[in-house]
């Protein structure tokens, strides 16, 4: 039988690698002086080949790559003039056309409280150790060092990392974000590395909605008190301090400086919520840390488990970067070119993207928190040197090829241990137990 997951997938690999569209697009952002010894298109499928199939990642890795998939050799001069910012470029195009929503929701699986979001938006990035020989270029954080950060948004619904954009690792978060064009509707989850009272109000302004952490040293005045604060009555007015005692979960709104109107303030939701401890292996120490939180989530929908379950989605992307390294090798860069740095970068979040494809097909026909990621990318990586070879020299045998390897997605793509706490499962079932108890309280 064939699964749904290579079904999709090989009319997503016959969509982005198509050889006369590639090929038009490599002509037109200058990616080629000419095709006579290498074809951009087998170069393209070469630079995914290579990420499976060689140990290391360099200019000789896809070159090797490209002889294995076209039988030829080629002197390394001609081949490398392709590592050029057109082909950055050509293979940049790439990977967002893989990424874009195909109109197939995953939202249809999620607790109807969710479902009213438009979707659910994780900031976060991630940094990458360079040649030192780039330290003028890309400055690391440590003098003399050299390092690239990526940052972009997972949009939940469609498992996709979006608006990935790139600087030097030296550069902090919020200076590499730029937010575009909000979406009304949508949550936006963010670490303190995004902590900003500004940035809160362009959500608010947007209609989008938002969870944080509050930071440590932010002291806001309290304006009312729907739970939480012992002594309420002579609260109110206060600063939101170690003054006051506080019980295992507090719900407040408070007032907090925006910097970039001096003198005055913006008033959002604060909430605390006493959150188990776990080991590396999410066992339960026996211990609680208080987590306090700011958003602009309704208190009428939302409690405060709620809000602090859905922070945890944050796991989430966490989890796409660490295997876009560890099974992608995004962050094999050793090369002193930025053209090359980034044609590999590019290359390596393509596979990625194409692997998360197949994991929310399996998601489809299984449920949210069923499918191991890491298996399905796996799978995707032991296939790819024959599936580029299929395109290659018989691009029309390409959906009897994914057929041939449907059972292996459906056998190992099955998650070993679904109930894991962190699985967004558990998080879903939290978010459904709060709204039911919120709706026996009406």
């Amino acid at each position: 039988r064939t699964s749904m997951a290579t079904s999709t997938l090989g009319s997503v690999f016959e969509s982005i690698f198509d050889r006369v569209e590639v090929t038009a697009r490599a002509r037109a952002l200058k990616a080629f002086e000419r095709q006579r010894d290498v074809c951009s298109y087998d170069f393209v499928l070469a630079l995914i080949r290579s990420i499976s199939s060689e140990p290391e990642r360099s200019m000789a890795a896809v070159r090797r790559a490209w002889e294995a998939l076209t039988g030829q050799t080629v002197a390394s001069a001609s081949f490398d003039a392709h590592f050029n910012p057109g082909m950055v470029r050509l293979m940049w195009e790439l990977f967002e056309k893989v990424t874009q929503p195909v109109g197939r929701s995953l939202r249809r699986r999620w607790p109807r409280e969710l479902q009213r979001l438009r979707d659910v938006l994780i900031c976060d990035g991630t940094r990458m150790a360079l040649d030192k020989a780039l330290s003028h270029v890309f400055a690391g954080t440590s003098e003399g060092q050299a390092g690239l950060k990526l940052l972009g948004f997972l949009a939940l619904d469609e498992g996709q990392l979006t608006d990935v954009r790139a600087g030097a690792a030296v550069h902090h978060d919020r200076k590499l974000l730029r937010l575009g064009e909000l979406v009304a509707g949508a949550l936006y989850l963010l670490d303190l590395g995004f902590y900003d009272h500004s940035l809160f109000a362009q959500y608010d302004d947007a209609d989008a909605f938002f969870v944080s952490r509050l930071k440590s040293h932010v002291v806001p005045v309290i304006e009312t008190i729907a739970h939480g604060v012992i002594g309420a009555r002579q609260a109110v007015g206060k600063r939101l301090d170690d003054a006051q005692r506080y019980r295992s979960i507090v719900d407040v709104d408070a007032r907090l400086s925006a910097p970039d109107q001096p003198g005055r303030t913006r008033t959002f939701r604060i909430v605390k919520v006493a959150v188990p401890c776990t080991d590396g292996h999410d066992h339960w120490t026996g211990e609680h840390v208080d987590c306090w939180y700011v958003t602009n989530l309704p208190r009428d929908e939302w409690t405060p488990r709620m809000i602090a379950a859905l922070y945890r989605l944050r796991w989430a992307i966490e989890q796409a970067w660490r295997q876009a390294k560890s099974l992608a090798r995004l962050d094999h860069l050793r090369s002193e070119k930025p053209a090359v740095l980034f044609i590999f970068v590019a290359a390596s979040l393509l596979v990625w993207a194409l692997g998360m494809i197949a994991v929310r097909e399996l998601e489809r026909e299984r449920g949210v928190g069923q499918v191991s990621h890491e298996r399905v990318l796996r799978v995707l990586l032991a296939i790819i040197p024959d599936v580029t070879r299929t395109l290659a020299r018989e691009p029309e045998r390409l959906h009897a090829e994914l057929r041939r390897v449907a059972g292996m997605f459906r056998r190992e793509g099955k998650h070993p241990n679904p109930g894991q706490p962190r699985r967004l499962s558990t998080v879903f079932e939290t978010v459904q137990n709060e709204a039911q108890r919120l709706a026996e309280a009406a």
